[in-house]
């Protein structure tokens, strides 16, 4: 739930407004499903504050909100999105680009391919030699 702030804002009004309660509690887990961008938009991770459970959307590497006032709208890459033909007609060589490790994060219930088993090495490689790939999960024990 949110109120406006207190204010002598347009019509008594202020233009801010102050979380008073988020529920679910643990928003990021629970608002998830098969399909769609999840709490934060697309190309973006949730995570809450352990204290005061205040949920913050944040960008990986690389990447910004497409409207930083409204942080759950998403992320745009800062790139040129990776292409399957090189400029010169060629495929793009693995060696272009690189794998940014996040340690401790998932994204659920996206998957595009499943492969097991597979070392976390050999995911990486997987993941750069594919011109589709844009995220590589890799579980220790999966």
């Amino acid at each position: 739930y949110v109120y406006p702030r207190n204010g002598a804002g347009e019509g008594g009004r202020g233009g801010e407004w102050i979380v008073v309660q988020s529920l679910p509690s643990d928003i990021c887990i629970r608002l998830r499903s098969d399909y769609g961008s999840g709490v934060c938009g697309f190309n973006s991770y949730c995570s809450q504050d352990a204290t005061t459970q205040m949920l913050t959307c944040e960008c990986p590497p690389q990447y910004s909100f497409v409207d930083p006032d409204r942080r759950y709208k998403g992320c745009k890459p800062d790139f040129a999105p990776q292409s399957c033909m090189s400029d010169a007609g060629g495929m793009d060589s693995p060696n272009q680009f690189q794998i940014v490790t996040r340690p401790s994060m998932d994204w659920p219930i996206s998957d595009y391919e499943h492969i097991t088993p597979m070392n976390q090495d050999q995911c990486s490689a997987a993941c750069l030699n594919d011109c589709f790939c844009a995220v590589a999960i890799h579980r220790a024990n999966d």
